[in-house]
């Protein structure tokens, strides 16, 4: 006969030793107090039906099964723990980042990424600190800086040692050219066919710095001449007084002008330009900028609204998805930069924090922070109000430089 040990805990994973006699005429004494439970206990000594003993195996683990495989006559408490069924893991709840969370991952966050989708993927990122030009940048790049380069190759070399007072290198400016030119782009893309300009100011002194390299890009750009001048001119009483729709009335109907739309870009004065501002400074430029802005007189004061997203500034409630798409429908509001170009520039960096943008109680004029300029003005009228237009965009520049 069998008998197992009752010592043993019914939860224990103790092997259990078992005696077995040839004879049921032996008594197999009673061992449920016995202290000791691994020592088996033996037959009384015959020479007819000697006593042998085995030790079995250890019961095998079985599966873990799961609360509907339980019978429902077992008490869960008699399970062990590798019996048990298993529960549902519980998660930690994520607490909310806190603003200095929000302003930590603003400052490490690198917006110019390699994947640059549908135009493809750049290689290797032009650095701001190169010594040198990847190699076939002038055959691969089709751009007006590598045409210039081409003819003077001794440019680089000159000029990649020079910075600006706020620290612009000649690297910086022309890292969207040399980026496009390492761009993989699909066979049926038509982007290597458009020819770009490949050079961006960092600051206002950058076009002197590396004038060697600025003015025969911009002549060729624009088709200059030696003798060309660019004159700035913020008179409005010197417009023509001739109607661009004659068939306007009073009241703005015009049969063949629907509108017209006056934008002027200003930046200002000791801050980088928003390619090349650090993470503080395009905040700095927001905050100087917008007082300007709020602080106009009637008939232009209005409100200043951060983009959505945007924790640079404090108690100001940001602009509304109405107020969003009224804006979008005109054509009037900045969207995120996808263009190789633009994101190569740094336009998109910690976006969107130190954006937003400026309205008019009467809404004739938008103004936007820190996009592709510190300030961009954007007059707008029925009809063919140039003149009114251009009118209202001087005044305003005039008032903010007093107000700023």
């Amino acid at each position: 006969m069998f008998r197992p040990i009752q010592s043993v805990k019914p939860n224990s994973h103790a092997s259990l030793w078992f005696t077995s006699c040839s004879s049921s005429s032996h008594a197999v004494p009673d061992l449920t107090s016995s202290p000791v439970p691994h020592i088996s206990p033996r037959c009384p000594s015959s020479a007819a039906s000697p006593t042998s003993t085995t030790k079995t195996s250890p019961r095998p683990i079985p599966s873990r099964p799961t609360s509907a495989s339980v019978p429902p006559s077992q008490p869960r408490s008699s399970l062990t723990p590798s019996t048990r069924p298993t529960l549902p893991e519980r998660y930690p709840r994520k607490r909310k980042p806190s603003l200095r969370t929000y302003v930590q991952r603003a400052k490490t966050r690198n917006t110019t990424t390699k994947a640059l989708p549908p135009h493809g993927l750049i290689d290797a990122s032009f650095s701001t600190t190169a010594s040198k030009l990847p190699d076939n940048f002038e055959q691969k790049s089709n751009s007006f800086l590598a045409e210039v380069l081409n003819q003077k190759p001794e440019l680089f070399q000159q000029l990649k040692t020079k910075s600006t007072k706020l620290g612009v290198t000649l690297q910086k400016c022309i890292k969207p050219g040399v980026d496009a030119s390492q761009l993989k782009t699909p066979e049926d893309s038509s982007f290597h066919l458009i020819k770009q300009v490949g050079i961006i100011a960092g600051d206002a002194e950058s076009y002197q710095v590396f004038r060697d390299l600025f003015d025969p890009i911009i002549k060729s750009r624009h088709e200059l001449t030696d003798e060309d001048a660019h004159v700035t001119n913020m008179d409005p009483s010197l417009l023509s007084r001739t109607r661009i729709d004659p068939t306007c009335s009073a009241d703005g109907r015009c049969t063949y002008s629907k509108g017209v739309r006056v934008q002027v870009s200003r930046n200002i004065d000791g801050f980088r330009f928003p390619p090349a501002l650090s993470f503080e400074e395009r905040r700095q430029v927001e905050h100087v900028a917008s007082k300007a802005l709020i602080n106009l007189n009637a008939p232009y004061s209005g409100e200043y609204h951060p983009l959505q997203g945007s924790k640079s500034v404090l108690n100001t409630p940001v602009i509304t998805n109405q107020k969003k798409q009224e804006l979008e429908d005109q054509s009037l509001m900045f969207k995120p930069f996808s263009s190789p170009g633009s994101l190569s520039a740094g336009l998109m960096r910690h976006w969107p924090d130190g954006r937003g943008v400026f309205q008019n109680r009467m809404g004739n004029l938008i103004c936007t922070v820190n996009e592709t300029d510190h300030v961009k003005m954007v007059a707008t009228e029925k009809g063919d109000g140039i003149r009114m237009t251009f009118r209202r965009c001087c005044e305003v520049r005039t008032n903010a430089d007093g107000a700023g």
